[in-house]
């Protein structure tokens, strides 16, 4: 059974409605079925009210063999949650530690910034600076938890700010366009070359968005499935949902089922009853 642990953060998007985020971490929860449902407790030792934790950022990040989060209107706020999510599974026992564990990050934004570079200030655009070690004081991983850049595969990226574009470029990073995920075995593919064993799956819904060049469902819960049935999967984190109509949770009905089945080895879902 999945283990979803809903972690509402809205801290680090630079966006004035940023505190929605807290209702995009939590309604999803309801769309995976079978599962088992954990909300962290705050520091004061009560349980954390919506939009109150300071975990991963807006997201909802689970253990090998679940899931996560939504599809989003692409223009919603953005928030750090790969900074706490993708800095967690090195710790964790078996193939995931000893550096064989690649992150392959689908999302429309390299956040690749610094905070000299990042346009809007905001640190959910340097997690992926932060994590390797560049952060901002009090913001870097666990001591020995720092990320090698070459275990990252950017999957899906179409709105890089030029000083991205030239990290990218000079660092050699694993770099698959849409177009490029339109074959499933090549995330799969590069994610191997990085001699990885387990894979973290980062999920921004951001990079579902076809009518803007972005992925369509059906894409991502293929390439999805690939790298769950090549690697193990030492987590999913499906982050960036902001949830402004009735019809975006509609939008979410099947892509979040598909993506739990496609980690957990489990066929594809039917159609869900009108």
């Amino acid at each position: 059974m999945p283990t979803v642990v809903v972690a509402p953060q809205w801290q680090g998007s630079a966006s004035p409605v940023a505190q929605r985020l807290t209702d995009g971490a939590r309604e999803p929860a309801g769309l995976v079925p079978d599962t088992t449902l954990i909300r962290p407790r705050s520091s004061n030792g009560r349980a954390s009210p919506a939009g109150a934790c300071g975990t991963p950022a807006s997201s909802r990040r689970t253990s090998p063999r679940s899931a996560g989060r939504s599809p989003p209107p692409a223009t919603g706020p953005r928030s750090p949650s790969a900074a706490t999510a993708a800095s967690n599974p090195p710790r964790s026992s078996g193939p995931a530690r000893g550096g064989r564990l690649a992150v392959v990050r689908f999302d429309a934004h390299g956040d690749l910034n610094t905070p000299g570079t990042a346009p809007s200030g905001g640190f959910h655009g340097m997690v992926l600076r932060a994590l390797p070690g560049e952060a901002p004081d009090g913001l870097g991983p666990h001591p020995g938890g720092t990320l090698d850049p070459g275990h990252v595969v950017l999957a899906g990226p179409r709105a890089l700010d030029p000083g991205e574009i030239d990290h990218i470029d000079r660092h050699r990073l694993r770099h698959l366009t849409v177009a490029d995920l339109a074959d499933p075995a090549r995330p799969t593919g590069a994610a191997a070359a990085t001699g990885a064993q387990a894979v973290y799956l980062h999920i921004d819904l951001d990079v579902l968005d076809p009518e803007r060049g972005g992925l369509t469902p059906a894409a991502l819960t293929a390439a999805v499935r690939a790298l769950a049935e090549r690697f193990t999967v030492a987590g999913l984190g499906i982050t960036e949902y902001l949830p402004t109509r009735p019809a975006d949770r509609d939008l979410l009905a099947e892509p979040i089922p598909g993506l739990v089945a496609a980690v957990a080895g489990a066929p594809a879902p039917g159609p869900r009853e009108p």
